[in-house]
C-alpha cells in the first residue's frame, strides 16, 4: 500500500469497534482497560492520519464511513468510562486541542459523504463538547474531585478564572447552540449531551460571569423544551 494510505485504519476500526464498545448497540467498555499506554499512542497516531490520508481501494464505501471511523477513534481515545482510558487521556490532555482541530478538518472534508448524517453530526457535537471541556476535567482530576470512576456533580465545584477565560470555554457555547438547533430541527434528543455534558454548562453558568445570559437562555431551552423529549425519541448516540 502507498505510504499515505489509511485503509489499514478503516479496517482496524471496523474490526475493533464492537470489541471496544464503539457501536450504538454495544456499551461494554471493559476491553479498554486491557489497552496499554503504547496502544493509546497508536490510536492517537491513527487520529492524526485520517483527515489527510488517501484511500485507494473501495473508495466510495471507505469514504462513506471515514468520518464515523474518525469519530470512533476519538471517542476511544477520550473515553472517560474506563478508568485506565481516562488516566491515559488526562496524562496527555494537552493533545485535546490538536484532536479538536483534526476532527474539525475531517468533519469539514467528509461529512457530506456520510450515509448516517444525523448520527454523525450528533456524535460530532458530543465529542467536540467533550474535547472543549478537557481542561476543566483536568482541573477536577488534579484537585481530587474526579478519579475517572466515581460520578461527580460538577455544578457544586467552583471553577477557577483561568478555566472560565479559556478559548475552549468560549467555543463550547457555540457547540451547545448547535446541539439545541439540531434537536429543534430534527426532533431527536442527544442523550449524552443532555444527560451529561449539560451539567458542565450549568457549572459554567454558575461560576463563570462571562456569557452568563447566553448560558441561562440555553439551559432554559434544554430544561423546559427538550427534556420531555427524552422518553419520546432520543438519539442514542453511543
Amino acid at each position: 500500500m502507498p505510504d499515505d494510505s489509511i485503509e489499514d485504519i478503516m479496517w482496524w476500526v471496523l474490526y475493533y469497534k464492537r470489541m471496544y464498545g464503539l457501536t450504538n448497540k454495544t456499551q461494554d467498555y471493559s476491553m479498554l482497560d486491557k489497552l496499554s499506554y503504547d496502544d493509546y499512542q497508536e490510536i492517537y497516531e491513527m487520529i492524526k492520519r485520517v483527515p489527510y490520508g488517501n484511500i485507494y481501494y473501495d473508495v466510495d464505501i471507505m469514504t462513506e464511513y471515514r468520518l464515523s471511523n474518525m469519530l470512533g477513534l476519538v471517542m476511544l481515545y477520550t473515553n472517560y468510562t474506563s478508568n485506565r482510558a481516562y488516566e491515559y487521556y488526562i496524562k496527555d490532555y494537552d493533545k485535546a486541542s490538536e484532536i479538536y482541530e483534526l476532527l474539525n478538518i475531517a468533519f469539514n472534508k467528509y461529512y457530506t459523504y456520510q450515509a448516517e448524517k444525523k448520527l454523525n453530526y450528533a456524535l460530532y457535537l458530543d465529542v467536540m463538547i467533550d474535547l472543549l471541556s478537557t481542561s476543566a476535567f483536568k482541573y477536577y482530576s488534579e484537585n481530587n474531585y474526579y478519579d475517572g470512576t466515581s460520578k461527580i456533580d460538577v455544578t457544586n465545584i467552583p471553577l477557577p478564572d483561568y478555566i472560565c477565560n479559556t478559548t475552549d470555554t468560549i467555543k463550547i457555547n457555540e457547540y451547545f447552540k448547535k446541539a439545541i438547533l439540531f434537536t429543534d430541527e430534527s426532533k431527536l434528543f442527544i442523550r449524552s449531551i443532555y444527560k451529561g455534558s449539560v451539567n458542565y454548562l450549568h457549572a459554567l453558568h454558575k461560576y463563570c460571569p462571562e456569557d452568563k445570559e447566553i448560558r441561562y437562555r440555553m439551559l432554559n431551552v434544554i430544561v423546559n423544551k427538550f427534556q420531555p423529549m427524552y422518553k419520546k425519541g432520543e438519539l442514542n448516540d453511543r
